[in-house]
């Protein structure tokens, strides 16, 4: 909490026009100060545990409630080990997030539109609208469920992108010889 005090209070005196709090673990004991100063939070990753031994267990699931209920923008992002690897499961944690208090739209919101929106590139990208890059997925579950998603057609900047894969190939083959139905 000192740490975002301070950090607060350095933008102030330097007159740092756009601050972006990453990490943010304590983020939702100042949300009033966030929100009066616009500083905008870029959540780690939520499937973790929380520093204190005597916070909650989900007390980092329960975060971007928190801070949506008192209005400051956040998002979700997956700084650190592995981060290329684990792009793929951005949208599941955004499902956890929806699990425990936001809605599925505020969810799907924290890994879109609010990243482009701290990122200040949201007249070009983070939402779906005339004049914007269309980037989309579709799945035929929930997109934010780990167990249903199905990811069927992506593009990018208006492009389709090719979705078979050596995965994909191999679920086939196995699928077939086993006799699951797809």
């Amino acid at each position: 909490v000192k740490d975002i005090i301070g950090a607060i209070n350095f933008s102030k005196k330097f007159n740092i026009k756009k601050m972006v709090l990453v990490g943010g673990k304590d983020s939702y004991k100042l949300t009033k100060m966030l929100r009066e100063n616009n500083v905008a939070v870029m959540l780690n990753r939520l499937h973790d545990l929380p520093d204190l031994p005597e916070a909650e267990t989900d007390l980092l699931y329960k975060l971007p409630y928190l801070l949506q209920k008192d209005s400051v923008i956040f998002c979700l992002q997956n700084q650190g080990d592995m981060e290329a690897m684990n792009a793929r499961n951005i949208a599941f944690l955004a499902g956890t997030a929806a699990a425990y208090g936001l809605t599925k739209e505020q969810a799907l919101q924290s890994i879109t539109l609010n990243s482009a929106k701290i990122l200040g590139i949201d007249k070009l990208v983070g939402s779906i609208e005339s004049g914007k890059l269309a980037s989309i997925v579709v799945s035929e579950g929930d997109i934010l469920d780990m167990r249903t998603n199905k990811i069927i057609l992506a593009y990018i900047n208006g492009r389709q992108l090719n979705l078979n894969n050596f995965q994909n190939d191999l679920y086939k083959k196995y699928s077939n010889k086993l006799g699951i139905k797809e």
